[in-house]
């Protein structure tokens, strides 16, 4: 969101008030994610399950699949305990066996999550989740 702000200022699309007023409220909305606010009481004290929370969320919005936070919120518990055994082993961020085996624990958890509240799941809600979990990961346990 800040990225996209400042280069919306760059670019003259706002003033240095709207830059102002834009990060600001990102500000606010990281230190509530930051601070467990917002998010269903399973992972309120769970800031790795709090990022994959606001991976699967976006992907969900992004491709128009409805469900509530609380389904939302166990299944960014269920991604962060599949992971974590993984994430621990050394240099696993560059191993690609390691993380290929992360990605179908993934894949299968997101399968078995679509089937449990009876929704269509893409491969492109799949692959963009996927994508963004490993990333995160590799942000947050290297």
């Amino acid at each position: 969101q800040i990225e996209k702000a400042l280069e919306d200022y760059r670019e003259g699309r706002i003033d240095e008030a709207k830059l102002l007023e834009r990060a600001l409220s990102e500000r606010e909305r990281i230190k509530d994610r930051d601070t467990g606010k917002g998010v269903p009481e399973v992972i309120k004290d769970r800031p790795h399950a709090q990022a994959f929370y606001g991976i699967v969320l976006s992907a969900f919005k992004k491709f128009e699949i409805e469900t509530d936070i609380i389904n939302i919120g166990n299944i960014s518990a269920k991604i962060e305990d599949a992971i974590l055994p993984d994430v621990t082993k050394v240099d696993w961020a560059s191993n690609k066996d390691l993380i290929k085996k992360m990605k179908d624990k993934v894949e299968d958890l997101l399968f078995d999550f679509a089937k449990e509240i009876n929704v269509e799941i893409s491969f492109d809600t799949i692959d963009f989740v996927l994508e963004y979990v490993i990333r995160t990961a590799k942000e947050r346990f290297r």
